[in-house]
């Protein structure tokens, strides 16, 4: 019982990793998700504490009442699981998934499969005013769905995919930006490259 429960903790560990891989793809997406996270293993771990209190209940009065009965039973051979292997795959696969996640490999593959789109739509940026204003554009680039897109003096543009966060703040991609602050928020900006002229953007809408 005890292999089998380990093989799908081991299991549910792969799951997870397949998650975060899938929402590393979007900007802000990641974030979201290890929030949640840790919420929800707060809750299983209080779930587990208390299954675990009442399996040591259980299992002591099961003990007992064996020893009261004094009977000879032939204890079943546990069946064999592959437990090993797959501990050893999901290690090497927890290692892959955190490189990628830290080099945003995901994001880099969807968006070099985006970014013809992108490129199409950079001629056409409207430019912000005074008011720093952005505009919408709600279309599909790729595989990405950009909400507002604009671009600023200095010919950076850019791109809103999402507004993520506990602390919600404009999450997209930006075309050769500056650290001079952008339509979507002036402090508290984040730039990671994805591919040549091109970031992840993290904007702080403080305008």
């Amino acid at each position: 019982m005890m292999r089998l429960s380990g093989l799908i903790a081991l299991l549910g560990l792969d799951l997870y990793c397949l998650v975060l891989l899938w929402c590393g793809v979007w900007p802000g997406r990641l974030g979201e998700a290890m929030f949640w996270t840790i919420i929800l293993g707060m809750l299983a771990l209080a779930v587990a504490v208390f299954f675990s209190v009442v399996g040591v209940i259980v299992w002591g009065w099961r003990a007992v009442t064996r020893s009261r009965r004094r009977a000879r039973t032939i204890v079943p051979k546990p069946r064999a699981y592959p437990l090993k292997r797959v501990a050893i795959a999901t290690a090497i696969f927890v290692v892959f998934t955190y490189v990628a996640l830290s080099h945003h490999w995901p994001m880099r593959v969807a968006f070099g499969l985006s970014k013809p789109a992108f490129t199409a739509r950079l001629a056409d940026a409207p430019v912000t005013d005074q008011n720093f204003s952005e505009f919408p554009l709600n279309e599909r680039l790729g595989v990405y769905y950009v909400t507002y897109y604009a671009a600023d003096s200095g010919g950076s543009v850019y791109f809103q995919t999402g507004f993520h966060g506990f602390w919600a703040a404009p999450h997209g991609f930006a075309y050769q930006p500056n650290d001079q602050g952008s339509p979507f928020g002036h402090t508290g900006h984040f730039f990671a490259p994805v591919a040549k002229d091109w970031y992840l953007f993290r904007a702080s809408h403080d305008w």
